[in-house]
């Protein structure tokens, strides 16, 4: 079983080695609460989750049929859509507020033009995490 965060942290002044679990160290910093930070993050997660395939040029673009188009467009999307999935989780996790995880969920989701469908599941999960 786990020491409760009052358990694992002894005084300051005591000699002994104590045990301070990162997480709560890292919850505490400010950048969490920057929306410009999970901002440049996301845009890293994604460049970095589409590097394992690249978009198409133009040239490549042009010489695809329209269920070539279709399906790019949804390999992209469904790569947004995991990846806001996977940080509006971690935003909540971090205790930051629900407003700020809607305001980057909305801006992402604008930028990257998801289908409504997708975004509707994205704030019906948002829901779910700050009422449990």
């Amino acid at each position: 079983s786990y020491p409760s965060q009052q358990q694992s942290q002894q005084s300051s002044h005591s000699c002994r080695p104590h045990k301070q679990y990162l997480y709560y160290v890292l919850r505490e910093q400010p950048i969490w609460r920057s929306l410009r930070f999970w901002n440049a993050a996301f845009f890293d997660a994604l460049q970095t989750e589409r590097s394992n395939r690249p978009t198409p040029t133009q040239r490549q673009l042009n010489q695809y049929n329209k269920q070539d188009i279709t399906d790019e467009n949804q390999f992209q999307q469904n790569i947004t859509f995991g990846q806001l999935g996977a940080f509006t989780h971690n935003m909540h996790s971090f205790g930051l507020p629900k407003e700020l995880c809607n305001e980057f969920l909305r801006k992402q989701s604008t930028i990257a033009n998801l289908p409504p469908e997708q975004i509707s599941i994205l704030r019906e999960n948002i829901e779910f995490m700050y009422c449990h």
